[in-house]
């Protein structure tokens, strides 16, 4: 069991350096692109009846990016240290910087960890409002909050996100004080499992959206078909795109939900099991 753990440790760890890798290059490369479009065609997007959503979901886009590119960097920082500075001479400074680098990705993590499934929500949110916007124009007036409605519905997913987040943080770390310095048990697999579905679900509810522009794309295309600006304007284009990259970044993620399925739905991979082979390649280090 040991060797299946190590196993799917290594894998899990393999898989992410190279998402990671892939990541942050296409942050430093597509994001700034990202960014100056959104600029340019903000005074366009204001009259839009989604600017609410498209312009939070920008702004979280940016604080998002900038947090999980310093969390990357972070990571590998801590990385190296662990892997290259063990010699004595440089003990005390790398175990300094090792316990504020460590410090610092935990913190950013569980800042995140509310953020993004805001931002996996409002993707959904969006597309299905721009699916019924557009083939319910009528009761568009309906399907647009006001600003100050929209406000509102934003500070409570916050307020219940940090809640969710935090009350499993402090589960969380009871069950690391009692696993460490006492010999009472904590039952995590619960609590896990019912936040890892949370996150799955939202994760499959971005893809999911991607079935309302499929729904758009089709009827733009039947519409344009015969137009006589068609070739020169092709607006099916933008939504293919839009529902292709939406796709691949999502299905990204699924190696990492089928990790984590299989990993809390198995009793013998629980949480001593993972500690142990964390802690024996800690001191193989």
């Amino acid at each position: 069991m040991i060797d299946e753990e190590k196993y799917l440790l290594r894998s899990f760890v393999l898989y992410h350096l190279i998402l990671l890798t892939i990541y942050i290059l296409s942050v430093f490369t597509i994001f700034p692109i990202f960014i100056h479009l959104t600029r340019i065609n903000r005074q366009k997007d204001r009259e839009s009846s989604v600017f609410l959503i498209t312009n939070h979901i920008y702004k979280i886009t940016i604080y998002s990016q900038f947090l999980i590119v310093l969390c990357a960097i972070s990571f590998l920082v801590l990385f190296f240290l662990a892997m290259c500075l063990n010699e004595s001479e440089y003990a005390i400074i790398t175990s300094i910087i090792r316990t504020i680098t460590f410090y610092f990705v935990l913190i950013t993590y569980n800042f995140m960890q509310f953020i993004i499934p805001i931002q996996n929500l409002l993707i959904f949110l969006l597309a299905l409002q721009r699916c019924l916007i557009y083939f319910f124009a009528d009761y568009e007036k309906y399907l647009v909050p006001s600003e100050k409605r929209f406000d509102c519905i934003i500070k409570w997913l916050y307020s219940i996100s940090i809640l969710g987040n935090l009350i499993y943080f402090i589960y969380w770390v009871k069950c690391m004080h009692q696993l460490f310095y006492s010999d009472e048990t904590c039952d995590q697999q619960q609590v896990s499992i019912t936040s890892s579905i949370i996150y799955i679900i939202l994760d499959f509810l971005v893809m999911f959206s991607s079935i309302f522009y499929i729904f758009i794309l089709v009827s733009v295309r039947n519409i344009t078909r015969n137009a006589s600006n068609f070739m020169k304007t092709r607006p099916e284009k933008v939504i293919i795109y839009q529902t292709l990259v939406l796709l691949f970044v999502k299905l990204l993620s699924i190696p990492t939900i089928f990790f984590f399925l299989h990993f809390l739905m198995n009793q013998d991979l629980q949480l001593n099991g993972f500690l142990n082979v964390v802690s024996k390649a800690e001191s193989a280090l």
